[in-house]
């Protein structure tokens, strides 16, 4: 019961920002060969933190209580399969890392997230989900 509550508020987030028009051409453009994608539950959060080998299922609670976001960073060739994954935090990429928690060293893809996250901060998406 206590997952499924947590998936319905990761879901409502995830709807607000994936529907926020000032953000689709960073869904959808794969600008440089990446693009974003926002989890929509618990288990997406624990699947990929298996699939990355980090601890990106322990975000799930402080995405709850809207104290943080959590984002993938996915390659245009391989939609499906997440690349980076990073924190937004007080309107900064807190961490940011790839499989093993191994630092991002791609300034394109460095770029492309602090592009993502200017955006986020444009339209005062923690502003947004909170209401």
């Amino acid at each position: 019961k206590a997952e499924a509550a947590k998936t319905a508020v990761i879901t409502t987030i995830s709807n607000i920002i994936r529907t926020a028009p000032e953000l689709q051409d960073m869904f959808a453009d794969a600008e440089h060969g990446l693009k974003i994608y926002v989890p929509e539950s618990v288990a997406d959060l624990y699947m990929s933190g298996l699939v990355m080998h980090n601890c990106l299922s322990t975000f799930a609670e402080r995405i709850v209580n809207k104290e943080t976001l959590v984002f993938f960073i996915r390659r245009a060739e391989e939609p499906d399969k997440d690349y980076v994954a990073f924190e937004y935090y007080n309107g900064t990429v807190k961490q940011i890392y790839e499989a093993y928690n191994n630092e991002v060293s791609d300034c394109n893809v460095i770029q492309f997230a602090d592009r993502f996250v200017g955006r986020l901060n444009e339209i005062n998406i923690m502003k947004r989900i909170a209401a």
